[in-house]
């Protein structure tokens, strides 16, 4: 199978690397960018060739994104290289967390029928291949931030550019 690489960057300080296939993205990386201009807009780059239907359902997204919106268009994800079920049900879950809102690791343990999972799913954020898109950067510890693959700096910008609430589970 044929693989492309694309990088987008953002005047959020950030930088989207994203690997394809035809059918599907298999993986996303984040990283900061030195510059910090106040609004945020994406500029593509390409690396290397890539199917331009996917590129454009990605630069789509990321634009709406960008925009301060929860994308409707659900972008063709790879979770092949998930091997565990519930490292499957985690990222699933992830999912539906909208735009905005945050949730612990505990309450997301919760929601997956398993509050003393709290921990793996930690675990599985920690290890999901489609951060952004997938976004465990909602997913909180009950005492701080918690991790992220991306770096803390990264996790922190996000949450403010979505002006994240967190969702007390006891209202």
């Amino acid at each position: 199978m044929k693989y492309y690489s694309s990088n987008i960057k953002s005047s959020l300080s950030l930088s989207v690397h994203f690997i394809a296939n035809e059918n599907s993205i298999t993986e996303i990386q984040l990283k900061s960018n030195s510059s910090s201009p106040e609004n945020l807009f994406w500029d593509l780059a390409s690396t290397y060739p890539i199917n331009q239907n996917m590129l454009n359902l990605i630069k789509n997204w990321i634009e709406t994104y960008a925009n301060g919106k929860q994308p409707k268009t659900a972008l063709p994800l790879s979770l092949q290289s998930i091997s565990s079920p519930f490292h499957f049900q985690v990222l699933t879950e992830l999912q539906n967390i909208p735009f905005g809102t945050a949730l612990t690791y505990q309450q997301m343990a919760i929601k997956l029928s398993n509050p003393k999972a709290a921990r793996a799913v930690g675990n599985a954020c920690a290890r999901n291949p489609l951060p952004l898109v997938i976004p465990c950067h909602r997913i909180l510890s009950q005492n701080g931030l918690g991790g992220f693959s991306g770096g803390l700096d990264i996790k922190r910008k996000l949450l403010a550019f979505e002006k994240c609430k967190f969702i007390d589970s006891h209202e």
